[in-house]
């Protein structure tokens, strides 16, 4: 069977969490839609410890139907802005039960003057239910070239799900969608302070052919530290292909406070 976007928490503009000042707080989202029995989620996180000179934030996931995540954080990278310390990284629970999740994300980090937090959540369906996880990479930078490098080690089977997950530190810079197999954005944005909302562009795609070393990539008209993660998840069955219409490029909600200075 081939691979399909199922749902995500775009629509519930998914979490955002403005400058917390108590180590374990956290917040809640929805991704607004039911998932079936077996689906892979997918979530993105990107935290930003605003003590100066201090550790990045590390989190954890549950939700509502599937219960505690447990160590299913599979790409991590840190990063950072003056002397702020962020972390971007990607989760994903396979076979998830049926029914509509509410995440929440917990975050903990060492200093006491403050954590921001975003999150959204992506569902797919025709995935493995074991080990979904074929391959990954993840990367940070400072220019207006964001990606993540080829995956390592090439990915073991083809045309495989791809999803690529940006984070950046920019302000009033437009997003575009890159390539990940010439997939194209659906929804590009400008980053601008919004309720403290996370924008970033998570992507998804056809990951190519058995023993490929795919990278993703997305457009930024400015320059900014970023934080790109590539991750390819193995399907069920033959080949996956991309459904027409699907709309395979989704943007994230702003994630960005005045007090940061995004």
């Amino acid at each position: 069977m081939a691979w399909a976007y199922r749902a995500s928490s775009y629509a519930n503009n998914g979490l955002g969490v403005s400058d917390s000042t108590s180590p374990g707080t956290g917040g809640t989202f929805a991704i607004g839609t039911a998932l079936s029995a077996g689906d892979l989620i997918v979530l993105s996180i990107m935290g930003f410890n605003t003590t100066t000179n201090n550790s990045p934030p590390t989190f954890a996931v549950s939700d509502t139907v599937n219960g505690s995540w447990g160590s299913r954080e599979l790409e991590t990278v840190t990063f950072a802005i003056g002397t702020s310390s962020g972390r971007a990284s990607l989760w994903a629970f396979e076979n998830t039960g049926a029914g509509t999740p509410t995440f929440t994300i917990t975050k903990t980090w060492a200093g006491g003057s403050g954590c921001s937090t975003g999150a959204q959540a992506a569902a797919f369906s025709g995935m493995v239910t074991t080990a979904p996880l074929d391959t990954g990479v993840a990367a940070t930078g400072n220019n207006s070239s964001p990606a993540s490098g080829n995956v390592s080690p090439a990915t073991g089977a083809a045309s495989e799900l791809m999803v690529g997950c940006y984070v950046d530190a920019g302000y009033g810079t437009t997003l575009g969608a890159g390539n990940i197999n010439a997939v194209g954005a659906t929804l590009a944005g400008k980053h601008d302070a919004d309720s403290g909302r996370w924008q970033g562009l998570f992507e998804y795609g056809d990951s190519g052919s058995s023993g490929g070393t795919p990278a993703a990539t997305v457009t930024d008209s400015g320059t900014s530290v970023w934080g790109m993660i590539a991750a390819v998840f193995k399907i069920t069955g033959a080949a996956a292909v991309i459904p027409p219409g699907l709309g395979p490029v989704v943007q994230m909600d702003a994630f960005q406070t005045y007090v940061l200075g995004w």
